[in-house]
């Protein structure tokens, strides 16, 4: 289902990686005779408070955008990315959230070659704000075993700002 890159960046201001990546998208696609990037959503259940991931489809192969939390969530999304038979490019976390790494582990167990991107403020962050939230009586101990308990940090850090080629896309 294409969609109007440049309206769907509006919509996610908050996240200035994703921006970036949306903004070159909607760029890209205006090259005449360049193949159209189709953009998807997976959303998790209400125990993980609909939790989303989005990821950018190319001929070439995907860009997956944040991972979800709690495990069963992340193998559906799994699921979902592997029945396109294209290759994983990539994952992009935008922000130090556990409803946006929480799933890296899962990912990165399934799609072990493909690079966990993130900037610097925010893979530093994630320790801190995983191991805070399993405290006793933090929010994600309340998961139970549906929340990885092992920090799977990224493995490429960009600087903010940078341009990435990832799947044909820029």
């Amino acid at each position: 289902l294409p969609v109007r890159l440049t309206t769907l960046a509006r919509a996610f201001s908050a996240a200035p990686l994703l921006l970036g990546a949306f903004a070159s998208l909607g760029a890209q696609a205006t090259i005449p005779g360049a193949p159209p990037a189709q953009v998807h959503v997976a959303t998790g259940d209400a125990r993980s408070y609909f939790t989303n991931s989005w990821w950018i489809e190319s001929a070439e192969g995907i860009v997956l955008i944040d991972a979800m939390c709690l495990r069963s969530d992340v193998a559906r999304l799994i699921a979902t990315l592997r029945a396109t038979g294209k290759p994983l490019a990539a994952v992009i976390i935008t922000h130090p959230h556990a409803d946006h790494f929480g799933g890296l582990r899962q990912l990165k167990e399934a799609f072990p070659r493909t690079p966990i991107v993130a900037t610097r403020p925010t893979a530093d962050a994630m320790q801190g704000v995983h191991d805070q939230a399993l405290q006793p009586g933090g929010w994600l101990a309340a998961l139970g075993s549906d929340y990885e308990r092992r920090l799977q940090r990224p493995d490429s850090l960009v600087p903010s700002g940078s341009t990435l080629r990832l799947a044909g896309l820029t």
